[in-house]
């Protein structure tokens, strides 16, 4: 089953007349003189900057806080400016409520900040998405198959429905209303219809939007990563330093690559920018199989091209790890310094006291090798042997004398005469006198 989709139509703005779908936006036979947009995502800009090129006055009217809602706003900022460059009017968290149809043109009412505002226009454009064709004379409702609340048809990971032997792909199951996406499941599909061991892996699946900058993205994006708290690198290389970008004029935007920051293999990557949808691919390769950053940035790219901005985009992710590896190891030492002067401060206080003994570990051993090589060729010295460290043995040690025990070796530092008992440290010192 591969029936597809079609425009969303909403019960205030019925298409017809002066109110196109996206389909019927594509049929004038004149382009208009205005156009007001109702939905500011990808069709609605692609369609809205499309009209405006072609010298439409364009207005968009938009539910949420930014157009394009799904992409970070860095990468919407570059597309914002073009198109206010192009005179296209955007209006942000606006409610369409009616309309009134004219001869040649239609007043739309709309909702900003508790006010009832209006604006006119020769056409009204609706894009507010796509609905599943699982309705009307498909018949699912008598073979049995149950769709959910937005008509989609649940299937698992072969495109299998809930009637074994029917398949379904494509716009009318869940995820994003692509041909691409399409395509591929249906590959997926036919090869477990063909008896093949094949399932579905969504995560290299490119999203493009063709507006001007181009937009594309795959795998997971910045803000995706930190709402799930994967610790990432992000690379960043803009076009305005790239030749090629600069020769064709096209120096907005930029590349962004995500990387897991202590493998640093690629997570996701967006691009804003010329041939954005083109260059989405060799990320989404590397995504796939699994490369690191460093991968991309040691593999050559012609010169010059637009691709040289995926490597630079990568060389500076390599860059950011590598500096938040040599912090970390630099916070590592400083708190390792710090220990070690803890545990000196407290040695001080402890031999100050007159009523410890202070256990130097094999740091002491190995300034004095020559002594302790000395001590344990000879039976001069009283050298205690102890299986078992950790466990307080009694000796009578002085001051310079060496005490063994289990594979440690500490020198006796200070001692209060007569018998002693020491205890092998845990971490380089130790002590306890009777």
């Amino acid at each position: 089953m591969a029936t597809g989709s079609r425009p969303i139509e909403l019960r205030a703005f019925p298409f017809g007349n002066r109110i196109l779908s996206s389909t019927g936006a594509l049929s004038l036979a004149d382009i208009p003189k205005s156009l007001v947009v109702i939905g500011g995502g990808y069709i609605g800009v692609e369609l809205g900057q499309m009209y405006a090129k072609f010298g439409s006055k364009v207005t968009i009217l938009e539910g949420g806080p930014q157009i394009l809602p799904g992409f970070e706003a860095d990468l919407v900022a570059p597309v914002l400016k073009q198109m206010k460059t192009e005179g296209i009017t955007i209006i942000t968290e606006a409610a369409a409520a009616k309309a009134e149809q004219g001869v040649n043109d239609i007043t739309l009412y709309y909702a900003k900040n508790g006010e009832q505002q209006s604006i006119t226009a020769e056409y009204a454009l609706v894009t507010v998405g796509r609905t599943p064709n699982t309705d009307g004379s498909l018949g699912l409702d008598r073979i049995g198959l149950q769709t959910t609340a937005r008509g989609l048809i649940d299937t698992d990971t072969q495109c299998r429905t809930a009637i074994p032997h029917i398949f379904a792909i494509g716009d009318i199951i869940s995820g994003p209303a692509l041909a691409h996406k399409a395509s591929y499941e249906a590959k997926v599909a036919a090869e477990v219809i063909a008896g093949a061991a094949s399932a579905l892996d969504y995560k290299a699946m490119p999203l493009v939007v063709f507006s001007d900058p181009e937009l594309a993205s795959v795998g997971l994006s910045e803000t995706e990563c930190k709402a799930k708290e994967i610790p990432v690198v992000v690379g960043k290389s803009s076009f305005g330093i790239n030749g090629r970008a600069l020769a064709l004029k096209a120096a907005e935007g930029f590349v962004k690559v995500i990387a897991d920051s202590e493998s640093g293999v690629l997570l996701g990557a967006q691009i804003v920018g010329a041939e954005a949808s083109t260059l989405i691919s060799e990320l989404a390769l590397a995504i796939e199989m699994g490369a690191n950053v460093e991968d991309l940035a040691m593999t050559i790219h012609p010169h010059p091209t637009l691709g040289e901005v995926i490597m630079e985009a990568a060389e500076n992710a390599v860059k950011k790890n590598e500096e938040i590896t040599k912090n970390q190891i630099q916070r590592e030492n400083r708190t390792m310094k710090a220990k070690s002067s803890l545990y000196f401060i407290i040695a001080i206080l402890l031999v100050a006291g007159g009523t410890l003994l202070a256990v130097k570990g094999t740091d002491a051993v190995s300034k004095a090798e020559n002594r302790k090589q000395a001590i344990l060729e000879t039976e001069q010295k009283n050298v205690i042997y102890d299986k078992n460290p950790g466990e307080i043995v009694k000796v009578h040690a002085a001051i310079g004398d060496f005490v063994k025990q289990g594979d440690l070796l500490f020198e006796v530092k200070a001692a209060e005469g007569g018998e002693t008992d020491v205890l092998a440290p845990t971490e380089g010192w130790l002590v306890k006198s009777q």
